[in-house]
């Protein structure tokens, strides 16, 4: 089962890509001309934590691919949690369980000129994970698939998550405002979203337990998660600061997933589409998000973070990276940015289709 989902993994993100190559013949005044060098590398390293100790092969695929694709489920690591302590929903029968994912969208979807928009990926990556048996051998502990940077939209019917997942939720506090209070003395909320204004807020979501508003249970990453927000104790902050924004912090802590008199906490299932990267800017090495991999355990594993530094630590299972991580500015930089209004209504799903929303 293991070696079967790598396959699956690894089919849905770079087949279509191999697909859409053209081998074009050079005479040889071309070959004269050209050099190159061989677009796979293998990197190998290791890693020792306490008494385990770990060697790593990465594979460098050097590609650059541009890739629009449906798939009815992508469902990774099914198998009993049963008595888990970092179990959120122990209704969920796997890690991962997406309905209707898709990478890329098309724009006119419904006429008949339709354009493709799609996923873009710059050097993509498989790496496995070995484990020091103590007796001289190894054995194979995890397979991730990751790109180097990605930009454009994530779709998908989402069910159970699992992983670090971070998204910066920004916007004005007159929008929580107008979608929760009547008046400015309906609540002593209103009463300061409405003192607040139009001040910029913003706070980063993440994945959720839903009975304890909390993103980390036992000290680790919640597993089959499906609903995220702002976690208990956390806060919004207002970046432009000022006499109101050094309130906001204290004002909006969240408690029982409300802040503000507003939810913070939301079934992942009302977010259809989700934009990786920025949306604002065609320019791809500016706008692209970093770090963002897949992977599949069949034990812990402390996968290198490559777009920082540390470790990720992972459990046994499947696990999703879209975590934020520091550019080259030293600016904190998150893999989607949501706006206030949309983190709280939820957003629509793109066509990913031709003649069709999805299921094509």
């Amino acid at each position: 089962m293991f070696s079967k989902q790598i396959y699956a993994i690894t089919s849905i993100f770079l087949l279509s890509a191999w697909l859409h190559a053209e081998m074009t013949p050079l005479s040889d005044d071309e070959l004269s001309y050209t050099t190159g060098q061989a677009f796979i590398t293998v990197d190998a390293s290791s890693y020792v934590d306490g008494a385990n100790r770990y060697e790593f092969t990465k594979i460098n695929l050097g590609l650059d691919i541009e890739i629009q694709s449906n798939i009815d489920e992508l469902r990774l690591a099914e198998f009993d949690r049963t008595g888990d302590p970092d179990l959120a929903d122990e209704t969920q029968a796997a890690d991962i369980i997406i309905k209707n994912f898709a990478l890329g969208r098309v724009d006119d979807y419904d006429t008949s000129n339709p354009k493709i928009i799609p996923f873009l990926i710059k050097d993509p990556y498989i790496e496995l994970a070995y484990k020091d048996d103590g007796a001289g051998g190894r054995q194979i502990a995890g397979f991730r698939l990751g790109f180097g940077q990605a930009k454009g939209d994530l779709s998908g019917d989402f069910q159970s998550l699992t992983g670090n997942m971070e998204g910066l939720i920004t916007g004005s506090s007159s929008i929580a405002y107008d979608l929760n209070c009547s008046g400015p003395f309906s609540s002593t909320d209103c009463f300061s979203l409405w003192i607040a204004g139009d001040t910029q807020i913003e706070a980063v979501a993440r994945l959720l337990d839903r009975d304890t508003g909390q993103a980390q249970l036992n000290g680790t990453y919640v597993k089959r998660a499906s609903w995220l927000g702002i976690p208990q104790g956390e806060s919004f902050s207002a970046p432009g600061g000022g006499i109101i924004g050094s309130l906001v912090p204290t004002l909006s802590r969240v408690d029982n997933c409300k802040s503000l008199g507003l939810d913070a906490c939301f079934p992942v299932s009302i977010y259809q589409s989700f934009y990786v990267g920025d949306p604002s800017t065609d320019n791809f090495e500016a706008g692209s998000a970093k770090g963002i991999f897949m992977s599949l355990q069949s034990q812990a594993v402390p996968w290198q973070n490559y777009a920082g530094t540390g470790r990720i630590a992972t459990d046994k299972g499947a696990f999703m990276n879209f975590s934020s991580y520091t550019d080259s500015n030293g600016q904190r930089r998150y893999p989607f940015v949501v706006d206030l209004y949309s983190a709280l209504t939820g957003t629509t799903r793109v066509p990913t289709c031709i003649g069709q929303t999805k299921g094509c």
